[in-house]
């Protein structure tokens, strides 16, 4: 309890650093708690930082209890998998890359369907987290969202509290 995430020095998504990654169904059934994920920093002019904490595809039952995310583009990434609970976490300076770089990033949780399009996920809960971000100046290709879900089935948001104001410098 209390470890600090930086992530790995060799980037795995691309030239982007990932805390935790979850790559396939064998991960199913983790549990990840208490960390502190530190993503401070990061930009288009530094990738250097954590880009996202964590980052899973095709990974059904995961726990993600009680983790401070701090900075980076993406918290909490769940594509293609069912039954996650991602309970009382909190992310701060939430933030997103301007699509005059690498252009990606700006959620806090994701419940995303996106590989396999043969059947929606289903179950999965985002329930009393805090996600406060900001947008980036220029960025008016998409926007920074609290939490994202897409094509979800059954799928519950619940007494979370979302802080990402209109950034008057942005597009």
């Amino acid at each position: 309890h209390g470890a600090t995430i930086i992530g790995c020095p060799d980037p795995v998504a691309g030239v982007l650093r990932v805390g935790f990654l979850l790559p396939d169904g064998r991960a199913s059934g983790s549990s990840i708690r208490g960390f502190t994920f530190d993503g401070v920093g990061i930009s288009n002019s530094n990738l250097t930082p954590l880009a996202a904490g964590i980052l899973a595809r095709s990974v059904d039952h995961v726990t993600v209890v009680g983790n401070t995310f701090l900075g980076g583009i993406q918290a909490v990434t769940n594509t293609d998998g069912s039954h996650w609970r991602v309970l009382l976490n909190s992310v701060r300076d939430l933030t997103a890359l301007t699509c005059d770089g690498q252009c990606a990033g700006g959620d806090g949780i994701v419940f995303q369907q996106r590989l396999d399009l043969t059947e929606r996920p289903r179950g999965n809960i985002a329930a009393f987290n805090s996600v406060q971000g900001q947008i980036p100046d220029g960025l008016s290709e998409f926007s920074v969202v609290g939490v994202f879900l897409l094509g979800q089935r059954g799928s519950i948001v619940l007494g979370n509290h979302l802080a990402i104001p209109h950034n008057p410098a942005a597009d």
